[in-house]
C-alpha cells in the first residue's frame, strides 16, 4: 500500500463531486458545470449562451477547441 488514507481520499472525492453539481450546459452566469463535451458547446452556440467552467471542470479537447474559437466559456474565479 502506498500510504494513502482511504478516509481522506473519500472525503476529497465527495467534496469534489458535491462542489461540481452542474447546471444545464450553457447556463450563463449559472453554476459551474463538472463536464463539457463538444455537443454541450454546440448546444450553447445554438442557444447563444455561455458555459461556466471552473478549475475542476473536465473539458474534452474537441469541446475546448470549439469553445475557445467561439468564446463560449466563462471562467469562474479560481481559488
Amino acid at each position: 500500500m502506498s500510504g494513502l488514507d482511504a478516509a481522506a481520499m473519500s472525503q476529497q472525492l465527495n467534496a469534489f463531486v458535491g462542489a461540481s453539481v452542474p447546471a444545464a450546459p450553457g447556463a450563463e452566469g449559472g453554476a459551474v458545470v463538472s463536464f463539457v463535451c463538444e455537443e454541450d458547446v454546440r448546444e450553447a452556440m445554438k442557444l447563444n449562451r455561455k458555459i461556466t467552467v471552473g478549475e475542476r471542470t473536465i473539458i474534452t479537447p474537441a469541446a475546448r477547441d470549439l469553445a475557445e474559437a467561439h468564446r463560449i466559456f466563462v471562467m469562474q474565479n479560481w481559488r
